[in-house]
């Protein structure tokens, strides 16, 4: 008996059931099996019920940037984004990933991921010109890759790399219209207004939804939490808000919610709305809950969690330790990196870029282990990601 004889006596409800419980990879091959699996693993239907199945199956995006240090400047390379297990990563983090994995990112930087879609960043411009930025969608799960977006234009004037003059980018998936955006706020330095741009994946331009008083964004990537995208940003309404450089500028947390169209600010925890260097504070997203994390007095990492999101009240300290605790006996110059939670909240995972190590730290026992990056001539960044069939061409 044929394969193709045997699969008919198989009920397609059972044959479905059975491919919506596989990883993508495996689904990669089986859809050469034969023309009725092909069609099942790419039917819409058959593409969301996978999906709701991998929701719980959080992957990292790491963005690995080759690095040479010749004793006085360092050299920066090509940069790679390589999919990764979280639970690979705790359970055997110096195991190696296939280098068929691996994608270069040719000067693309990663601004998030969404249901299994990641989207990449690109920018032109030289100065005193306009600043071109675009997008781009990728699946690394079935490798699969959008064209370019169409163009945002950037006065020179209203981007530079000030904080109190920046640009951002954040993507995201708006449950109400089924639509994959992108949104890019940007302070206009001459209507001294923060603009909120969007676009729309398989759209044919950019769109400024809205205007609202200014909170210049310190330069990073808004985080996805809650079906909001967040920046750290300037409170420049503030009472204690001065333009002068002897100033700590207050600092609020900025959130645009794309389904109404609004947007809000957060307030940090008590005693964080001034730090002596914005640079060393940070936010990140921990298994969908937002984080803040600092430099304390040159002598302890500290990590705040929001464990109710919009609440400020519910800041929480996650973790508070010396360096000298986490086996690093000097602050780094670059901020350590949460890179990722276990799953019952105990164990946070760091990554210190200075000297390329991971740390494990066990918030339960207090008790700490150092290892070292694998292919440790890099920088290591991390986004979450969920392998999925979604396709950068369909929405």
């Amino acid at each position: 008996m044929s394969l193709a004889e045997y699969l008919s006596y198989v009920p397609d409800d059972l044959i479905v059931e059975i491919l919506s419980r596989l990883p993508v990879k495996d689904l990669m091959r089986f859809r050469c099996v034969c023309k009725t699996w092909k069609s099942i693993i790419f039917d819409r239907s058959f593409v969301k019920k996978h999906l709701e199945r991998s929701s719980k199956k959080i992957h990292l995006i790491i963005t690995r940037e080759e690095v040479l240090y010749d004793g006085f400047d360092y050299d920066y390379g090509d940069a790679y984004a390589i999919p990764y297990s979280i639970n690979q990563l705790f359970e055997n983090p110096s195991s190696d990933v296939d280098e068929d994995d691996y994608y270069q990112l040719n000067g693309y930087w990663i601004i998030g991921s969404c249901n299994g879609l990641v989207c990449l960043g690109g920018y032109h411009g030289e100065e005193d010109t306009i600043y071109e930025y675009w997008v781009q969608f990728w699946n690394p799960a079935t490798r699969m890759k959008s064209r370019k977006s169409p163009r945002l234009h950037v006065n020179p004037c209203c981007q530079g790399f000030d904080p109190s003059n920046s640009i951002g980018f954040g993507f995201l998936y708006d449950d109400l219209s089924a639509i994959y955006k992108v949104v890019s706020v940007l302070s206009n330095c001459r209507s001294k207004k923060t603009e909120v741009w969007v676009y729309n994946l398989g759209g044919n331009c950019w769109t400024n939804i809205f205007s609202c008083p200014n909170f210049p964004i310190l330069r990073q990537n808004g985080r996805l939490v809650n079906g909001t995208i967040n920046w750290l940003a300037i409170d420049m309404s503030s009472s204690h808000y001065e333009e002068r450089n002897d100033i700590i500028d207050p600092l609020v947390i900025f959130s645009v919610d794309l389904q109404k169209d609004t947007y809000k600010y957060l307030l940090l925890p008590k005693g964080l709305d001034q730090i002596p260097d914005n640079d060393q504070l940070r936010i990140v997203e921990l298994r969908d809950r937002l984080c803040l994390y600092h430099d304390r007095n040159a002598t302890h990492f500290v990590v705040w969690q929001m464990r109710e999101f919009g609440v400020e009240k519910s800041w929480t300290l996650l973790m508070k330790v010396t360096y000298n605790h986490l086996q690093i006996p000097y602050p780094p110059d670059r901020p350590l990196l949460p890179f990722c939670i276990s799953e019952n909240g105990e164990v946070l995972m760091l990554v210190n870029n200075d000297v390329l190590n991971m740390t494990f730290y066990n918030r339960r026992n207090n008790r700490v282990e150092v290892i070292p990056i694998p292919n440790n001539n890099a920088w290591w960044q991390a986004t979450n990601y969920i392998p999925s069939l979604v396709s950068p061409f369909q929405n």
